[in-house]
């Protein structure tokens, strides 16, 4: 079905009426008087014994079949579509379903109607609900998700033979019993059609908005097996990554924007997902009903391809057969080895490029960086990092003239797929880098990640050294910031077009922030500044979405915002650590966790080596108060670099809400004596001697950090904590006052955070988040709650 002129005017007006349209209004059930007309009506065959649920459509009973001995379920038709519907079409409609008999199809036993009440009986079926299920266990397993999937499709199948269309394939209507699938309500939407004009005046949708078929939210008259494919594609995709492909605040939000944005790639999310699986996935969801599947016979074959678990860091790292790889530290082969900086650019930058192919995982600078200087075979690489494929090269620089040689190598055989040398000037350095990324694309992964181009940029020679230099220092440490500062900054004033150095310098502000080693107001505001500079110039641009989320974030509280940023930003930059991980963070915020707990394990599995990838999951977890995992991922952290001061404290920022106080405060005291002499840690030590007791070293702590703030900045929100944990709540609402006025990072997040349990209980604590913007959630038990 291909759309015309007219198609695509139609659909804009019904976009503009979903738009409006008020949330949809609730549907009464049965009345008291109801039930017991309906037991009336049944009784001497069936005895009404207790609801089992209540959905859109009608309410479920558990009832005895007093002639079968047996148990059955009785539907009965909420009360609006009953009077709206009518019986004789009802019953004629339900009776084609009725005809259905298929092992993984709950049938229909009889129907009826008695005083304007529809309902019709079903066999009863001991088990609970997919939704059930996913609300109590999350994600499925792959193969369990695949398993369930092939057992509705093949009933999918079966029914679109026989000329019956489900119409509202979703979680609900699939029960699960005994291992298997089965799925119920079969043609009760396509009864329910002549209720729908009066219904839908109403803001009421026929079908379920998270699972309706473009063609069915547009109101097309018929619809055939493809809209059926396209819902159990909706459900696949949630079974896959805890979330429908699309969301929003209200059903016609959720209709919007299916047609308006991509659902996100499922091994953003589900990076152990095999690439088949996601191509189907997206070809199922495709708004044009031509481009899925044809039908439910060749998607149940599909869905047949081998699938073999494969080994993950932490449970969820891409299989390394997938297109997968890692970019090694290019060797200085210069005279001058203070050159290192450029050859290590230069492999920088070729991550970067190669980041942004959609379906190609690629392992973040600092995991691949971590083999520096080694001599490891690349097998034993590949394995270490999780990927296919190695690239490895060398750069010979002699003023302007310039050497590079790259080779890919199969991580599995150690075998050479592909190798050049480019013999070029200093002018050509961008040419060479996109040559050697298109062909990486078409080696590793040709047709597979498809056509789009890494964006390329071009600059001077002194820009493009002033960029390098102060991006490596950016790298080295939060003691560098104002080194990189001032190297980005002279970069960008000599080439203001030339977008990575932009980026870059939006880094070290952004971090100079998350790492409060400077006030969030200043910081925020030319973080902004500059991601509106980028997208003037590259509107697509992954990390000007991520830079604005930041922002929305920081100083708005505007978390549904930064989550729609950071989701655009993945799409575009797949491989972006940075992007998966404060969309973890924000996520949790909103309320996802299961979603948050993927895009950490996301975090992980690109950066396998590196300490800060394990602290950025450590911190994570423990805000969402997965304690346990956040105490095991910071342990990784100091096992890779045992002079790493974010290991150690995340480390005690876990162990706090577990009640390790000892080992918390042994963990926070090496903090400053390994270079971070921040706020947060001290405050953050306070806590452990809180619980120790030892509050008299509280208070020193507590004016140490006022003494300094007299001299150097220390942000006012881990003052505000402290003050809480002395009980003197008046000075620690002073302090987080202060804390908003100066856009702390950490301020947003103190509705959600454990750590502000003591000041919690302060009844000044849930107006002062509201009145500023400031979201809150339940928090997870902790021996916090107890100080």
């Amino acid at each position: 079905m291909r759309t015309t002129g007219a198609d695509d005017e139609k659909r804009a007006a019904t976009l503009a009426d979903l738009a409006a349209r008020p949330p949809d209004p609730s549907i009464s059930g049965m009345t008291g008087s109801g039930i017991e007309l309906l037991r009336t009506a049944l009784e001497g065959r069936y005895q009404i014994q207790r609801e089992l649920g209540a959905g859109g459509m009608g309410t479920v009973y558990l009832a005895h079949d007093t002639r079968h001995d047996r148990q059955v379920a009785v539907k009965v038709i909420h009360a609006d579509f009953a009077r709206s519907l009518g019986a004789d079409r009802f019953l004629r409609e339900i009776q084609i379903a009725a005809q259905l008999n298929h092992p993984h199809i709950v049938s229909l036993i009889d129907s009826g109607e008695v005083d304007g009440l529809l309902y019709y009986l079903m066999p009863f079926v001991d088990g609970e609900t997919l939704r059930a299920r996913m609300r109590r266990d999350g994600p499925f397993p792959i193969a369990t998700a695949l398993h369930y999937a092939r057992e509705v499709s093949d009933a999918l199948a079966y029914a679109h033979q026989h000329g019956v269309i489900h119409r509202d394939v979703k979680p609900e209507n699939i029960l699960l019993a005994d291992g298997h699938a089965f799925v119920t309500d079969f043609g009760i939407a396509r009864a329910m059609e002549p209720a729908a004009p009066s219904l839908t005046q109403a803001g009421l949708a026929l079908g379920t908005p998270a699972y309706m078929a473009p063609e069915q939210a547009l109101g097309e008259k018929e619809v055939d097996g493809r809209a059926d494919i396209y819902a159990l594609g909706c459900v696949l995709y949630e079974m896959l990554t805890g979330s429908p492909p699309h969301s929003g605040a209200t059903p016609q939000a959720v209709l919007v924007r299916r047609f308006t944005e991509p659902a996100l790639r499922v091994r953003v999310t589900r990076p152990d997902a095999p690439e088949w699986l996601e191509q189907l996935l997206q070809a199922t969801l495709a708004t044009d009903p031509d481009d899925r599947p044809p039908n439910a016979t060749a998607f149940r074959s599909a869905l047949s391809q081998t699938y073999t678990p494969s080994a993950h860091l932490m449970g969820s790292a891409t299989a390394a057969a997938s297109p997968s790889i890692a970019v090694l530290p290019f060797a200085n082969m210069s005279a001058e080895p203070e050159n290192e900086y450029f050859s290590d650019g230069i492999s920088e930058e070729i991550i970067n490029a190669l980041a942004q192919l959609p379906g190609l995982k690629v392992i973040a600078r600092t995991s691949a960086f971590s083999f520096k200087g080694k001599q490891i075979d690349v097998r034993e690489i590949g394995r270490a990092l999780g990927v296919a494929n190695i690239l490895e090269g060398s750069v010979r620089r002699s003023g302007s003239a310039l050497r590079v040689t790259a080779q890919l190598i199969d991580a599995t055989d150690g075998s050479h797929k592909w190798s050049t040398r480019y013999d070029r000037t200093l002018a050509d350095v961008f040419v060479i880098q996109d040559e050697i990324t298109a062909a990486i694309r078409d080696a590793v992964g040709g047709a597979l990640l498809g056509s789009r181009r890494p964006a390329t940029y071009e600059t001077d020679e002194m820009t493009y050294d002033l960029f390098l230099r102060g991006k490596a220092l950016l790298y080295e440490s939060s003691a560098r910031f104002a080194e990189a500062l001032d190297l980005l900054t002279r970069a960008t004033e000599r080439d203001a077009d030339f977008i990575p150095a932009l980026i870059a310098l939006a880094d070290v502000h952004a971090m100079r922030v998350l790492f409060t080693v400077t006030r969030g107001r200043e910081g925020w505001a030319r973080v902004r500044l500059l991601a509106d500079s980028i997208a003037a110039r590259e509107p697509d641009s992954a990390a000007a979405k991520r830079l604005r989320a930041f922002v929305l974030s920081g100083t708005t509280y505007d978390f549904p915002g930064a989550e729609a940023h950071l989701r655009a930003a993945v799409i575009a930059s797949p491989s972006d650590v940075m992007g998966h991980g404060i969309l973890a963070l924000v996520l949790l915020v909103n309320g996802q966790l299961a979603e948050a707990d993927l895009h950490n394990r996301r975090v992980m599995a690109l950066d396998p080596l590196s300490p800060l990838g394990y602290a950025f999951a450590a911190n994570n977890w423990a805000v969402g108060g997965q304690f346990a995992d956040a105490e095991a991922a910071a342990s990784t952290a100091i096992e890779i670099d045992p002079r790493y001061p974010e290991g150690y404290h995340m480390r005690g920022y876990a162990r706090n809400y577990m009640g390790k106080f000892a080992e918390a405060e042994r963990d926070l005291v090496r903090v400053p004596e390994l270079g971070n002499h921040t706020a947060w840690p001290l405050a953050k030590r306070s806590i452990a001697l809180a619980g120790l007791g030892r509050h008299h070293e509280v208070r020193q702590l507590l004016e140490e950090m006022l003494a300094r703030r007299a001299t150097e900045f220390m942000t006012a929100d881990a003052i505000a904590c402290v003050f809480g944990l002395l009980g003197e709540n008046d000075e620690a609402f002073r302090w987080l006052a202060v804390a908003v006025e100066e856009q702390a990072s950490w301020i947003g997040y103190i509705g959600i955070d454990p750590i502000f349990a003591p000041v919690r209980k302060d009844a000044k604590f849930e107006p002062f988040c509201r009145q500023a913007g400031i979201p809150l959630r339940p928090l997870p038990p902790s021996a916090l709650d107890a100080l």
